[in-house]
């Protein structure tokens, strides 16, 4: 059985679905082979996703897609790759769609077709859509509310026939050294605003341990991008203080994590990933997607 999974969207929607991703069985058919879709930005993971037999790390249509942006010949080249392959089974974990799954749902050549998309009204505009293109994907509902992700699709995947065979921990073959080092994480879409707070964080840190600080992380608003390299410039001088603000990737910021004691960050990806590592975690929540975190 040959099946095809649509994942192209966030770093720490994919963390948080890569115990499912790692463990998927089919309930009938013992010879599976999968193929997944997911966003260049999540290439760091590759080595987690053992099980597939083809994955296809998508540029311009994951996160963050502008549909004004024209799309790479590598896009196209993996658009043109699923729409000749067949597949007996196709279906998106994504709670609420866009363009970029949209794109890819149009081509998919698959005889069944699943997403697992909640109740709302753009969710209800962009099922219309795909109607009309008569494409014929079955919307698997999900009638519990405030449901983490890894409960979501888990009750989504044994829907459409598939079952996990077991929860593991898909990290805990990493090497973790432990060091006195504390990571504070400046990333995310719900992330210091007023950049005085940071000075508060900070200082907090300082006066109540004796660790090493390390600040990774990086914003796309670029004010606030200036205004927190200007507080960072004031602890230039503190030794304990490494400043990575705005130098580090993905693959870097894991790396820095693993070492560390202890990271202080915000509902972003890494603090998926510090949770996901087993290390000791404040995550400062501002507002919405609250439910990831349940319990």
């Amino acid at each position: 059985m040959k099946v095809l999974i649509i994942k192209n969207d966030g770093f720490g929607d994919l963390i948080l679905t890569l115990p499912l991703l790692s463990n998927i069985y089919h309930s009938k058919q013992k010879n599976l082979i999968l193929d997944i879709i997911l966003s260049k930005v999540n290439s760091d993971l590759k080595i987690l996703l053992k099980n597939f037999n083809n994955i296809f790390f998508l540029q311009n249509l994951g996160t963050k897609f502008n549909p004004n942006n024209k799309i790479s010949k590598n896009d196209e080249d993996i658009l043109k790759k699923i729409k000749n392959t067949k597949y007996d089974i196709c279906f998106v974990m994504r709670r609420n769609l866009n363009y970029e799954n949209l794109k890819i749902m149009q081509v998919v050549n698959a005889n069944k077709k699943y997403i697992c998309i909640e109740n709302t009204p753009l969710n209800k505009e962009f099922f219309a859509t795909l109607n009309k293109t008569k494409t014929n994907w079955v919307n698997v509902y999900q009638d519990q509310k405030n449901i983490n992700e890894y409960d979501y699709y888990k009750y989504f995947i044994k829907k459409i026939g598939f079952i996990i065979k077991k929860k593991t921990n898909v990290f805990k073959d990493l090497k973790i050294y432990k060091k006195k080092e504390i990571i504070i994480n400046l990333s995310g879409e719900k992330q210091i605003t007023i950049a005085s707070n940071l000075s508060k964080l900070i200082d907090l840190v300082i006066n109540n341990t004796n660790f090493k600080i390390i600040i990774i992380g990086k914003t796309l608003d670029q004010n606030l991008c200036k205004s927190l390299k200007k507080i960072l410039k004031k602890y230039k001088k503190n030794k304990r203080i490494l400043d990575q603000f705005s130098k580090t990737n993905f693959f870097q910021s894991m790396k820095l994590i693993d070492k560390c004691s202890m990271y202080i960050g915000f509902e972003t990806g890494l603090s998926h990933y510090a949770v996901n590592m087993g290390i000791k975690s404040l995550i400062i929540l501002a507002s919405g997607g609250g439910h990831k975190w349940f319990p």
